[in-house]
C-alpha cells in the first residue's frame, strides 16, 4: 500500500490518462520512471489488467499495478481531474455515431496518428497531432458493438 504523501505529485508529471477511466476503474498514476518509461497504477479495489494493457498500447509505457487505500485514491483522483480536459460523449448507441465523432475530432485537430482502445464500457481515442498536445476523447457506449 502506498502512503497520502506519494499522491501529492503534480499530475502533470504523468502521461494524459482520461479522468472518466481513471474513475471508472478506481485507478490513478502514482509514480512514472521515464528512464524505463514505466507507469506506477494504483487501484483501490480490484486490479484491471485489461485496462493496464490499454495504457501501454495508449501510451507506449510498461504499467505496474498497486494498491491504496479507497480515501486516498479518491483524494488524489479529485486533484487529477481538475488538471485534465478531456472531451466526453455518454450514451453513444451506435458504432457510426462514434465513427464520425473520431473522424470530425481527427480532421478539426489535423491528427496525424488515430489511437484507440476499448476500456470496458468506454473508448479511448488519442488523436496525435505531431509536437502538439494529443487531443483525448472518451466515448461511453450504451451497449456494446
Amino acid at each position: 500500500m502506498l502512503n497520502a504523501g506519494l499522491m501529492a505529485v503534480a499530475s502533470e508529471r504523468f502521461p494524459a490518462i482520461p479522468a472518466r477511466l481513471l474513475e471508472s476503474f478506481q485507478m490513478m498514476p502514482v509514480d512514472v520512471v521515464e528512464a524505463t518509461r514505466t507507469l506506477l497504477m494504483a487501484f483501490s479495489e480490484r486490479i484491471d489488467y485489461s485496462v493496464l494493457y490499454a495504457i501501454e498500447q495508449m501510451l507506449g509505457y510498461r504499467t505496474e499495478p498497486c494498491l491504496v487505500c479507497r480515501s486516498v485514491l479518491q483524494n488524489g483522483l479529485q486533484s487529477l481531474a481538475r488538471h485534465r480536459r478531456d472531451v466526453v460523449f455518454d450514451r453513444l448507441k451506435e458504432a457510426g455515431e462514434c465513427a464520425r465523432i473520431v473522424a470530425n475530432y481527427a480532421t478539426s485537430a489535423k491528427a496525424e496518428e488515430v489511437r484507440v482502445a476499448r476500456c470496458g464500457e468506454h473508448f479511448w481515442v488519442r488523436l496525435e497531432r505531431g509536437r502538439q498536445q494529443a487531443v483525448t476523447l472518451v466515448l461511453q457506449t450504451t451497449s456494446r458493438f
